[in-house]
């Protein structure tokens, strides 16, 4: 289930305080940044991103740090917001790393 929990967690109104998770994860709790990569980890799996495993940890790396700063700037109304935020993030690190291929002339299965 622990893949799964990003779609189940975006999607129920409420499930989980996804500020709160960044502000534990900003304040060094380790459990709540292992929730955070799993947010992350949920969507780029369900994208089959995992075919870039070269790229995987810096898709990953990118969209934490896109996403604290997001919420250092405020950007963030509520928990669904970030989540919804998170989402889109890691979709568009997926397409670049697509493109980066597409321009290598490698192509994309």
């Amino acid at each position: 289930m622990r893949v799964n929990e990003a779609r189940v967690d975006s999607g129920a109104a409420g499930a989980v305080d996804w500020l709160g998770v960044v502000q534990r994860v900003l304040d060094g709790d380790r459990a709540a940044y292992a929730r955070l990569i799993r947010l992350v980890t949920g969507h780029l799996t369900g994208w089959r991103a995992y075919d870039f495993r070269a790229d995987w940890d810096d898709m990953i790396q990118e969209v934490l740090v896109s996403t604290i700063e997001a919420h250092r700037d405020g950007r963030f109304a509520d928990s669904g917001a970030l989540a919804a935020y998170v989402r889109q993030a890691a979709r568009f690190k997926f397409i670049d790393r697509i493109r980066v291929l597409q321009r290598r002339g490698v192509p994309s299965s």
